[in-house]
């Protein structure tokens, strides 16, 4: 491009200084680039680490569900077993009673 006024190839000033501040934004926009791709290398790194903490809460929860799974059954389990020694136990004591009783009847 030719300057009209000093009929020069950019040597006069104000072409000059729009050059200097062209060049200037342009080193600026470099830092600005430098200092996002940073940026962007943090976030990817932040971003990893919050999807590894998320995959390790979730096996947690996993296993947490599966205690608690484990737990109820136990405690039917553990019902069920209650049950039956309760009638085990009634059984048991009218067995005894019916003995005592027949025992007693064959005593004169």
């Amino acid at each position: 491009c030719v300057c009209w006024e000093c009929t020069l190839v950019w040597t006069c000033l104000p072409h000059t200084l729009f050059l200097q501040a062209l060049t200037m934004d342009n080193s600026r926009l470099r830092e600005s680039e430098k200092r996002l791709l940073k940026e962007n290398v943090q976030l990817v790194r932040t971003c990893k680490t919050l999807e590894e903490q998320r995959d390790r809460a979730e096996e947690r929860l996993v296993i947490e569900q599966t205690q608690r799974d484990s737990v109820e059954k136990l405690r039917q389990r553990n019902k069920q077993l209650e049950d039956q020694l309760r009638v085990l136990c009634e059984t048991h004591v009218i067995k005894e009673r019916n003995q005592k009783e027949a025992s007693q009847e064959t005593k004169p």
